[in-house]
């Protein structure tokens, strides 16, 4: 076995084509990229619109309601759509203990 390998003499055109493939490859990859990033702030935009048309949507619906004097929330929860908060006993126990621990500070029941 030899200790010397041998090796091919360099070819110009290998090196111009590598490199010219090099070339297009990084373009295309711009290009796409560029593409990328048009969508993605096409659907923040089409996200952020549906969201501001839902809000005053919401907004427009709750004045509506309050004129003709129902409550949307009590009608979602007659059928079920919005859960309404339920007792429970560990919740129960841990208030206590909190109470007990820090007598100084109340719990607000309202927020939990």
């Amino acid at each position: 076995m030899s200790l010397i390998n041998y090796v091919e003499p360099i070819n110009p055109g290998n090196i111009f084509v590598g490199i010219g493939a090099l070339i297009i490859s990084i373009v295309a990859a711009l290009i796409f990229y560029r593409f990328y990033l048009k969508i993605c702030q096409w659907f923040d935009l089409l996200i952020n619109k549906e969201a501001k048309y839902s809000i005053i949507e919401e907004d427009c619906l709750q004045k509506i309601a309050d004129k003709k004097g129902i409550n949307l929330d009590a009608e979602l929860r007659k059928i079920n759509m919005l859960r309404s908060p339920s007792k429970n006993f560990r919740r129960k126990i841990e208030d206590q203990v909190f109470d007990e621990m820090f007598p100084e500070q109340k719990t607000d029941k309202a927020k939990v």
